[in-house]
């Protein structure tokens, strides 16, 4: 009995639509499903920041093909006196594709005499139902807030849909759906992976795993919790989730990462609610506690970045800056921490940041607006798939202002 995997790959989606694709994705399919009959063993969703995949098995290779009764309208309303159909059991027949004759009357659940249509089966086979099955996921979702998009097509979804995976076993069912071919090649994470040909649909997990994506939300949060408890138990203490930013950081991060970060001398003269506050719901860290329940000069935190280069991330979390223009009062934030040094500096060039995305994204001449290397690494960034989807987002826009 085969497998059913379909990936819908996407830009980052927020938390938030994360639980909501949980939330949603099995019942839809469920529904979907029984529409056309289809039995099925399980129906499992997974979701990460950059995905989401649904898998089916147990599904039987075609539909059964039996016939079923359809109810329709009370048999008062669908004959006349004189037992002549009337117009609703007309359009009723019409609408399940057969005579008005051969409708037939029976008792309904309430006991009531209801119209019953006998409308023969189908047997399509599953790979002929893919394509629907995923139209109607994909368009079924509602998202608290959504974005326009879709090739011409007017689709509303979280974020911009970039790939499409459909997979029955190890047969690739291809598609068009909303200006994108569904195929068998994923892609990996945004900076340590690659993409991924998806062999089959039960070795997804692993194929995606290579590349470095956890795709599983409840494993990449056991990898997290995990990491946490073994980072804090090493250093005799506990680490502190007050304002439950677990759940949020499991949808930011693809391969998590622990990095333990140093809280200097001079900060932690702050009040300890003060920086509790500020490392999570700024930063998303986990402040660490001592048995006394004193706070630690340390904290944790989960990074999506390269673990070869975790020194150099947690050194960037170590020290935060606060980057600002001061100009009038409503700069006031920029003077709120006079424990900080205060470092000003000089405007040194009249580029904007206006001017590299322009030359960036309508490919001209960019090696005099930044530095040799950044250069090099833009020139190399255009040759990659998210680059031109990038592109293709930047012309979007540009395109939608002229029309303003």
């Amino acid at each position: 009995m085969p497998e059913l995997l379909l990936e819908i790959g996407c830009e980052e989606l927020p938390s938030s639509a994360c639980r909501e694709l949980i939330d949603q994705v099995p019942g839809i399919v469920a529904a979907v499903l029984d529409g056309y009959g289809l039995t099925r063993d399980a129906v499992q969703v997974w979701v990460a920041p950059r995905r989401f995949a649904v898998s089916v098995t147990g599904l039987p290779e075609r539909q059964s093909g039996e016939a079923k009764s359809v109810s329709g309208p009370p048999a008062a309303a669908a004959f006349d006196a004189d037992g002549k159909p009337t117009k609703a059991a007309a359009g009723f027949a019409r609408k399940q594709g057969v005579a008005v004759e051969d409708l037939v009357v029976r008792a309904g659940r309430d006991g009531r005499d209801v119209v019953f249509a006998e409308v023969a089966g189908e047997a399509k086979s599953v790979d002929a139902l893919v394509p629907d099955i995923a139209k109607r996921l994909i368009e079924g979702i509602r998202f608290g807030k959504t974005m326009r998009w879709g090739d011409g097509t007017g689709l509303r979804f979280s974020r911009p849909i970039r790939w499409i995976v459909a997979k029955l076993d190890d047969r690739t069912v291809p598609f068009e759906l909303h200006g994108l071919t569904a195929g068998d090649v994923s892609r990996g994470h945004r900076f340590i992976g690659a993409p991924a040909t998806i062999a089959t649909a039960a070795g997804y997990r692993d194929a995606v795993h290579a590349v470095g994506v956890v795709a599983d939300h409840v494993e990449r949060r056991a990898t997290i919790t995990d990491a946490l408890d073994a980072a804090a138990k090493e250093r005799g203490c506990v680490w502190r989730d007050p304002l439950g930013k677990i759940e949020e950081v499991v949808h930011l991060v693809e391969w998590p990462s622990l990095i333990v970060g140093a809280i200097q001398d001079e900060h932690m003269r702050l009040p300890p609610k003060v920086l509790v506050t500020a490392m999570q719901s700024h930063q998303r860290y986990f402040p660490l506690e001592r048995e006394d329940g004193s706070l630690m000069p340390a904290f944790l935190a989960v990074s999506n970045g390269d673990p070869n280069f975790a020194a150099g991330i947690t050194k960037g979390n170590d020290h935060i800056a606060l980057l600002g223009h001061i100009k009038d009062g409503s700069s006031y934030y920029l003077k709120s921490f006079p424990q900080w040094d205060y470092l000003p500096t000089k405007i040194v060039s009249s580029i904007s940041a206006t001017q590299v995305r322009t030359a960036f994204f309508e490919r001209q001449p960019i090696a005099e607006l930044v530095a040799p290397s950044t250069a090099a690494w833009l020139e190399q960034f255009q040759t990659t798939p998210d680059y031109t989807d990038l592109q293709s987002e930047y012309q979007y826009i540009q395109t939608y202002k002229q029309q303003w």
